[in-house]
């Protein structure tokens, strides 16, 4: 999941450079003059800025996880922050995030466990 938000990340902060390449390329193949369109489209502008503006703390929480040594209670604690901040996430996409975390935390009983130690 890491590796689609650091790509947002870099899309969004990149996305006029990206954007002035592209436009620069010859429309000789389908796939640039498809570019071309993407990169001009604003709600593509709007779906990459979103994603970096809701989901971009991500990689930082999962390279938090993913530190050795640290308690359970540490990486919980990390988990349900990372939650929330999920939770508050507007709109369909909002509700679309909410509804898979909480089908995958309803999945996970030993998360709940590990919140009761």
């Amino acid at each position: 999941m890491g590796i689609w938000v650091s790509a947002a990340l870099y899309y969004t902060s990149n996305f006029l450079t990206i954007t002035e390449v592209v436009n620069a390329l010859e429309d000789e193949a389908s796939s640039t003059v498809a570019a071309k369109k993407l990169l001009n489209s604003s709600e593509v502008k709007h779906d990459v800025t979103f994603i970096a503006a809701e989901f971009g703390f991500l990689p930082h929480v999962i390279c938090q996880l993913q530190e050795k040594g640290q308690p359970s209670t540490k990486s919980v604690k990390i988990v349900d922050v990372a939650v929330q901040r999920m939770d508050s996430v507007p709109g369909k996409q909002g509700s679309l995030v909410r509804e898979k975390c909480k089908n995958v935390f309803s999945k996970n009983c030993d998360l709940d466990q590990l919140r009761n130690i």
